[in-house]
């Protein structure tokens, strides 16, 4: 409740400051009409309070989400690295009732104002885009990003060599992966299970089955210990490759050695496959002891369901959500149906979160540069006028 009337402040105050712009630059001095000076006290309190609602409720309120962005971009002259790097955080899938695609349009656009602002960024920030930008469902450029790292010489990790590769698995493409296997071994950094999971995940796409068995192979010659996704991915290849027998086959004797975020991840592929049976028997094996847990992956993955138009398989989902807690099923209903107003209706009827929170900066630095221009233009007219009258009488 009280970020609710945290967020609508914030809208209030962004449309009295817009409405009133016009009237207050030609009456008010130009320290007036700024909006009031935020220090990065201010910010580190909201951001803090966002970290609190991640940690406590899963999830993210988008207002006060679009009050820390105003604040970055509008408020302060500068930001520093920590702030910028929970604000890169703060665009994922934490923001549960905003479309991926919005999501990351805001993103992109904070990754300009920091450089606008000289913000010192390094590999955690990188890291940090990189991870939410997938989680948005958006597949970069590798090599941009690599370009981009190096420019400013910030030296990729693991995680970035991980991320980097998960991006290239998740467009099936191994050519790619091996360029930066390459890389990691160039850099003395080990492969992992991840990381091979990930090489393995990218000929199970093409529903390739006799490499992703040659693959898998691999764990027992390193003695690397296979993880959920590498179980996840033989079913995959099975249903690309059109064997859904022995999809299913795999899944029953396997299904112990995988985690919920993998059984998401299959309930998304049985849909794109059309296979019912096997998306009921997914969703069936999920661990719902902790429903506090599961209740925000059941919401972004009904999102990313209807997102695909696969409204039956998207319905089946929420309405399999346990009825023993209602105020958990409630917002699995209630904020799935409003992502599905959010795809089908035409922005004019409702405004994206993208829109309404890259209009609430571009605004407000409109406002902050027409005050300036109007304040140099004044303190050069005053000047003249003084010299005129100092001449006259003379």
């Amino acid at each position: 409740m009280f970020a609710t009337r945290l967020s609508t402040v914030f809208r209030r105050t962004t449309f009295s400051l817009i409405h009133r712009s016009s009237f207050l630059s030609t009456h008010i001095p130009i320290q007036q009409i700024r909006p009031p000076q935020t220090t990065r006290l201010d910010l580190d309190q909201l951001l803090e309070r966002l970290d609190g609602e991640a940690h406590r409720r899963g999830r993210l309120n988008p207002g006060l989400v679009r009050g820390a962005m105003r604040k970055a971009a509008v408020e302060l002259d500068t930001i520093n690295s920590t702030q910028a790097l929970l604000l890169i955080r703060c665009t994922g899938s934490l923001l549960i009732s905003e479309l991926p695609r919005q999501r990351q349009q805001v993103l992109d656009h904070m990754m300009k104002i920091f450089k606008q602002k000289h913000v010192t960024l390094d590999v955690t920030h990188y890291n940090s885009y990189m991870r939410v930008s997938l989680q948005n469902n958006h597949l970069f450029d590798p090599i941009n990003i690599l370009g981009d790292m190096r420019k400013i010489n910030i030296t990729p990790n693991l995680t970035s060599f991980r991320l980097l590769i998960e991006c290239y698995a998740r467009q099936g493409r191994p050519d790619d992966i091996q360029k930066i296997l390459n890389e990691m071994k160039i850099a003395n950094l080990n492969i992992e299970p991840l990381v091979l999971t990930h090489l393995l995940s990218s000929y199970a796409l093409k529903g390739n089955v006799e490499r992703v068995e040659s693959l898998f192979n691999l764990f027992h010659e390193l003695e690397l210990k296979p993880i959920s996704e590498t179980y996840e991915q033989f079913i995959v290849s099975y249903l690309k490759h059109g064997q859904v027998d022995q999809a299913t086959k795999y899944f029953v004797e396997n299904v112990s050695k995988m985690d919920n975020e993998s059984l998401f991840r299959l309930i998304i592929k049985c849909a794109e496959c059309q296979q019912k049976d096997l998306f009921q028997l997914v969703i069936n094996s999920l661990d719902q002891n902790s429903l506090a847990d599961i209740c925000v992956q059941y919401i972004l993955c009904a999102t990313e369901l209807l997102d695909a138009k696969l409204d039956d398989y998207a319905f089946l989902l929420i309405g399999s959500f346990p009825k023993r807690d209602e105020t958990l099923h409630f917002d699995v209903i209630n904020l799935t149906m409003l992502n599905i107003l959010k795809i089908r209706l035409p922005t004019h009827h409702f405004r994206p979160f993208s829109a309404l929170t890259l209009d609430d900066i571009n605004n407000n630095l409109e406002d902050t540069t027409y005050c300036k221009s109007q304040s140099l233009a004044k303190s050069w007219v005053i000047p003249r006028v003084f010299v005129m009258r100092k001449d006259t009488d003379l």
